[in-house]
């Protein structure tokens, strides 16, 4: 019993601090632009969400089967 309660408490506080950071983190980005504007600096690029392409180049490609290496030509060892 008293373990769910810890543990139930920690959860709580995982999620409190979850979005203490969001709002910090957004905080952060509008303290940043506005000092960009004051500085006269161009606006900071929107950054987009998306995966950098890592995960793509591990998988190979829809579409493309790759061909089994061969070993080439094979001689035959015993000439008669």
């Amino acid at each position: 019993m008293d373990l769910r309660r810890v543990v139930a408490a920690l959860a709580l506080r995982c999620d409190r601090l979850e979005e203490a950071v969001e709002r910090l983190t957004t905080e952060n980005e509008a303290l940043k632009a506005e000092i960009a504007r004051l500085k006269g600096l161009p606006p900071r690029p929107k950054l987009k969400a998306e995966p950098s392409g890592m995960e793509k180049s591990t998988t190979p490609a829809p579409g493309k089967k790759r061909r089994k290496r061969t070993r080439g030509a094979v001689k035959s060892k015993l000439a008669l």
